[in-house]
Formats: structure tokens, C-alpha cells, sequence
């Protein structure tokens, strides 16, 4: 176990590394705007912090845009469909697809998870357990620092003249954010949330569930 630690500390500090090598992260260039009221204004919203919400916010952060913020409705650590309303056992996707690395090899899936087995236990991997993929993205938000606020929700888009205005809900209450740019990065549950075919609504909740909902 002692040897495990040791080797993905290590691989954590390589790819502090190669990135401080790429400049990273790059000084903020983006003049910033204010909205008719005088109120702050993110130059980037994203929804939704799976995997390509976190990519997005590696890309923009690359780019010299440090400049937004991330909301996530669901649990810290559980972002995306992986370890809540997944079905399948494993990931469709083949093995050695390099996934959100934005260029850095070491970023990998595969680096990750052969950094804590041996060549031989990846060889033998056929396909990715989905708790194995929700594990590499946690450790992907906590390597490159990428602040999401979870059990955020976003509720309407509304326009304010060259900007967005975003209505969301918290626990703690609604607010109000506005953006001059916004990612949708929710997956498959986008779009107004679940919804069931209205040839079911004489059919007992019980004998049906929707993919979108809780396993």
C-alpha cells in the first residue's frame, strides 16, 4: 500500500511539473465587464462538473481565462452519471482511449491507474469499471485544483443585454450570476430533466424508473 501512495505522489508531482513547464496556470488576460447595475461578471459559466466541465475549466484555465465558475447540482465527489444513475457495469468506451488529458500523457487514465497496478494487471483490464472512472475523475478535479460548487442548480437562462443572466438554486437559497459566455457540459440530463413518455402514465410508478433517476 505504502508503494502505491508513493507512486501516484509521484505522478502528482510530475504533472505539477509538466505544468508548470506549460505556464500553468496562465495569468488572466481577459479585460474584465461589469453588468448595468455594476455587478460582477463571470467571463464563463459552465453546468455541470463531470468530466467535460472539468475539462473546460483545464482548457479555459490554459488559455489565460481564470475567470469562471463551475456549478454542479449533485453530491461533491459523485459529479456526472458514474456512480448515481448509471446502468452498466463498465464503460463502453475502449480502455486505452486517453479521455479528458488536454495533452499531458500524465494525465491519462491510463497513467493513473497503471501507477497503482502493474503492466500486467492493465493488460488484463478489458474494460473500465464505472466506480474505477468516477475514482480517476475525482483525482483529476483534485490534481488540477478545479473548484466546483456543487449542489448548485441551474433553474433559467435569461438574457440582460450581451450578457446571461443565470438564475440558481442552492440549499442555502437562490441567487443570481451573470456571464458573458455559458457551457452547457450536463450530459445527458439536460434540457428540462426527466420526462416520461406519456404512454406511462396509467402505469404504476413501481413497475417503471426512468434512466435519469437514482439507482
Amino acid at each position: 500500500m505504502k508503494q502505491e501512495k508513493y507512486g501516484l505522489a509521484a505522478l502528482e508531482r510530475q504533472i505539477q511539473r509538466e505544468l508548470k513547464y506549460l505556464n500553468y496556470p496562465t495569468e488572466n488576460w481577459v479585460k474584465p465587464v461589469v453588468g448595468s447595475k455594476g455587478e460582477a461578471v463571470l467571463d464563463v459559466a459552465v453546468i455541470g462538473g463531470g468530466m467535460c466541465g472539468m475539462a473546460v475549466a483545464f482548457g479555459l484555465t490554459r488559455e489565460g481565462i481564470s475567470n469562471f465558475r463551475i456549478f454542479d447540482g449533485g453530491n461533491e465527489g459523485c459529479e456526472g452519471p458514474w456512480v448515481t444513475t448509471a446502468r452498466m457495469r463498465t464503460l463502453r468506451s475502449p480502455k486505452h482511449l486517453p479521455g479528458p488529458h488536454m495533452g499531458l500523457p500524465s494525465l491519462t487514465f491510463q497513467s493513473w491507474y497503471r501507477t497503482q497496478v502493474d503492466d500486467k494487471a492493465w493488460e488484463e483490464l478489458e474494460h473500465i469499471p464505472r466506480e474505477t472512472w468516477m475514482e480517476y475523475l475525482r483525482w483529476y478535479r483534485h490534481v488540477l485544483k478545479i473548484p466546483i460548487e456543487n449542489y448548485s442548480t441551474l433553474k433559467k437562462i435569461i438574457p440582460d443585454g450581451d450578457l446571461l443572466r443565470l438564475q440558481l438554486s442552492h440549499p442555502e437559497g437562490e441567487f443570481d450570476v451573470l456571464a458573458r459566455r455559458l457551457v452547457l457540459a450536463t450530459g445527458r440530463a439536460a434540457f428540462g430533466g426527466v420526462r416520461v413518455p406519456d404512454i406511462f402514465k396509467d402505469v404504476p410508478k413501481e413497475l417503471y424508473a426512468h434512466t435519469e433517476e437514482m439507482i
